[in-house]
């Protein structure tokens, strides 16, 4: 397929052929490099922690084919490390491609910021922040959410109990849970 779209610098390859998987990695680097060609080049891998053996093997490869092409690639992981990871990140860090910025959530502090930044102060707000914080774990997403939900339900001054899980978020969720396989879904149902 990619061929089609690039005929001067990719020739049709079989993936089940001898050393079909690298000449499929060679050809989507040198998809990615033609692109760069023209202009920045930003590939981003959202959770790479869950990212299949395939991918984390393509990045290997391509990691030392980019060499100082205009290809930037980032990566988001959670505090989950698995050990798929561990070869990706050593030879990065090897090659001196890897950066690692470790970003913390919100601060109760932090919260409590956001929270008099959308409404009116109350002597409540830092209870109310706490208790935001303690919910959401200090997730940015989930702290923004909540507090749009409850305002919308102009209850943010007076915070329900339990606090609801924002209808953003159960979307997030039951979309997630929709690509699952039959069999997953009722090992998630019976935990």
């Amino acid at each position: 397929e990619l061929a089609v779209h690039f005929p001067t610098r990719l020739e049709p390859t079989r993936s089940d052929a001898p050393y079909g998987q690298q000449r499929l990695y060679e050809a989507i680097v040198q998809l990615v490099l033609t692109l760069a060609e023209k202009q920045q080049v930003i590939l981003y891998f959202d959770d790479i922690q869950w990212a299949d053996s395939t991918t984390i093997e393509w990045l290997l490869y391509a990691s030392s084919r980019f060499g100082a092409s205009r290809i930037c690639v980032l990566a988001s992981t959670t505090d989950i490390h698995t050990a798929s990871l561990e070869p990706l990140v050593k030879a990065m860090g090897r090659a001196g491609k890897a950066v690692e910025v470790h970003l913390d959530g919100l601060s109760i502090e932090a919260v409590l910021a956001t929270l008099r930044a959308v409404k009116v102060p109350e002597p409540n707000d830092s209870l109310t922040a706490r208790q935001l914080h303690r919910a959401a774990g200090g997730n940015t997403f989930y702290v923004l959410e909540l507090m749009r939900e409850l305002m919308e339900a102009d209850r943010l001054g007076a915070l329900p109990s339990p606090l609801p899980v924002p209808q953003t978020l159960q979307s997030i969720v039951d979309s997630r849970i929709s690509r699952l396989s039959p069999i997953a879904i009722q090992v998630l149902e019976a935990a």
